[in-house]
């Protein structure tokens, strides 16, 4: 019998707190952007995982997010 493949999956999610839009930071609108913090899967508490700049695709609003596991 061959054997399945499991994929693994991840999203980067927030709000954004002037229009309450959720955000999906990994989505192709931030890829390249969220890549090239070098950020590591379920990465916290680092400096690159820290008061990292967003800009709210929705509503034009700039501000920061810390990731979290």
């Amino acid at each position: 019998m061959e054997n399945i493949n499991a994929f693994w999956s991840f999203s980067l999610d927030c709000e954004c707190p002037n229009c309450k839009k959720d955000l999906n930071l990994d989505d192709m609108n931030y890829y390249s952007y969220v890549s090239d913090l070098q950020l590591q899967v379920c990465e916290q508490d680092t400096i690159n995982s820290s008061n990292i700049e967003v800009h709210c695709h929705h509503c034009e609003h700039d501000f920061i997010v810390d990731c979290k596991y």
